[in-house]
């Protein structure tokens, strides 16, 4: 992705616009308007709407880098305190973006090319990887592993149920706290 302030704004403006109206209901010119640029302005940054998504995912990646993957990964502190600091980041994260960017760009047709599936399927991993890392002070690595898949399908199954939930009951506060509580 480029590196500009223009590039970053693009990015910030589109990852709205997929969160809110899907990838494929989201046109260039959307892009473009929301930024105050002309579409072919838009094409001297990225290349396609394809190239956007990418740089979407990869910027999630980052973030989640610095607040998860990282801390996993911070031997000299406690399992129990890693956990917690990478659930209370998650929770805040996910607090003030409304779900997931990169599930939602997932959630697209089957084989359909212009998705980043590759950074999405990168992405995951390293989310296993990390959760599986501090899981594993307390269990094999193959249950681990598990657990850490699991973790993140109870997450993102929490984001949705969130969404579509009038109760006010807060899932994702609750899963969290139970994910925290198998170390325990």
């Amino acid at each position: 992705m480029p590196r500009t302030n223009t590039a970053h704004k693009i990015v910030a403006h589109a990852t709205e616009l997929f969160r809110a109206k899907g990838y494929h209901a989201t046109s260039m010119n959307d892009i473009a308007n929301g930024i105050g640029l002309k579409k072919a302005s838009l094409y001297n940054h990225f290349s396609s709407k394809e190239m956007i998504a990418k740089a979407v995912v990869n910027a999630v990646d980052a973030e989640f880098k610095q607040n998860i993957f990282d801390v996993a990964h911070k031997n000299g502190r406690d399992a129990t305190e890693r956990l917690t600091a990478m659930l209370d980041w998650l929770y805040q994260y996910f607090q003030e973006k409304n779900g997931c960017i990169v599930a939602s760009l997932s959630m697209g047709e089957t084989g359909d090319s212009e998705l980043p599936m590759v950074e999405i399927r990168q992405f995951t991993q390293q989310w296993v990887e990390a959760l599986s890392h501090v899981f594993q002070t307390k269990y094999s690595k193959e249950e681990a592993e598990k657990i850490a898949n699991d973790s993140i399908v109870r997450i993102q199954g929490s984001l949705i149920v969130r969404r579509i939930d009038e109760t006010g009951d807060d899932v994702l506060r609750r899963c969290c706290d139970e994910l925290r509580a198998l170390l325990r």
